[in-house]
């Protein structure tokens, strides 16, 4: 249907209609990438802006980590599938044991990263990202109000999201609070990607993470393009399993 590229530490709304598939692909040696993986960060909301992905009832049917199969659902008063996980190509056999790369979670803002680097001024983060993106999405555009635009964008913005191609797993601290221990993500092949299935027409909101290489620190890091398709079938890996 389509095909896009989502330069580095940007945002931006990709629409997926019931029955087609998305596919989020890295391409770490591409021209200007920097060899590793890049973490993103994906929301998802309907086109009439009614549904969207909602943390608490998806945690609570699928659990914290996206498997092969899992759903994302809307929130409570609607309680939707909205999208089916239906392709993962991560080399799982990567990671430290116990990890996986598809969680839900936070996002990093500006306030975050102030705090967990000890800067007074951040210029971008996945919170902005996600601004910009939901403000692209026409039902939002079209908000006449200035100020009611501002909050529903602000609304969608603040929603937990997926991070996929993060290492993390989820366990007790010494205090027997869970926590999610993250790892900087090994390098994938070039192709590597996940699919997601919409149950139902959708905007799929993606940040490519301004801290999307967990190698280095945030001040010196230098982020991937990633790379979006849309089509009526998964890929051919799919059809196997």
């Amino acid at each position: 249907m389509y095909s896009d590229v989502l330069k580095r530490e940007t945002g931006n709304s990709f629409l997926v209609k019931a029955g087609q598939v998305i596919r989020i692909e890295q391409r770490p040696s591409a021209d200007g990438n920097n060899g590793r993986t890049q973490i993103m960060d994906v929301l998802m909301v309907t086109t009439d802006l009614e549904q969207y992905s909602d943390h608490l009832n998806s945690t609570a049917i699928e659990g914290f980590n996206q498997r092969l199969y899992s759903g994302i659902w809307s929130q409570s008063r609607h309680f939707r599938k909205m999208a089916t996980l239906v392709e993962d190509e991560f080399p799982y056999e990567q990671l430290p044991e116990g990890f996986t790369h598809i969680w839900l979670a936070a996002h990093c803002s500006p306030e975050y990263i102030g705090l967990a680097h000890g800067l007074d001024k951040v210029t971008n983060s996945c919170h902005e990202n996600f601004l910009h993106a939901f403000s692209r999405i026409p039902a939002i555009a079209n908000i006449e109000d200035e100020k009611i635009r501002k909050e529903v964008t602000q609304f969608f913005a603040d929603r937990n999201d997926w991070n996929i191609f993060q290492g993390n797993q989820f366990m007790l601290d010494e205090q027997n609070i869970t926590r999610a221990r993250m790892c900087p993500t090994p390098p994938v092949e070039d192709g590597t990607a996940i699919e997601w299935y919409a149950e139902q027409d959708m905007y799929v909101v993606i940040s490519n993470c301004p801290y999307g290489d967990q190698h280095t620190c945030y001040t010196e890091i230098h982020n991937n393009d990633v790379f979006i398709e849309s089509s009526t079938q998964a890929s051919s890996r799919t059809h196997q399993h």
